[in-house]
C-alpha cells in the first residue's frame, strides 16, 4: 500500500527536508496538517504541490538546459 501522509517529522525525512522548513510551510498556510486523535498527519499530496510551489534554484535553470 502506498503511503499518502506521516507525522510533520516522517514527512520532512521523506521529502529530504527540514523539520524547521516543513513547519515553516504549515505556520504560513501551505500546508494544513490534519488530526487524527491526538497525532498531526501531512498529507504527502499537499507537501509535494508546496514544495512544487517554491522558486527554482539558480543552478538548476542551466541543468535544465543540459538534460534536454
Amino acid at each position: 500500500m502506498e503511503t499518502r501522509g506521516a507525522s510533520p517529522r516522517a514527512a520532512a525525512i521523506s521529502f529530504g527536508i527540514g523539520q524547521h522548513h516543513l513547519r515553516r510551510l504549515i505556520r504560513e498556510g501551505a500546508v494544513t496538517p490534519r488530526a487524527v486523535g491526538r497525532r498531526s498527519i501531512v498529507l504527502f499530496s499537499e507537501l509535494e504541490a508546496a514544495l512544487r510551489a517554491l522558486p527554482p534554484t539558480k543552478s538548476s535553470k542551466g541543468e535544465a538546459r543540459h538534460a534536454a
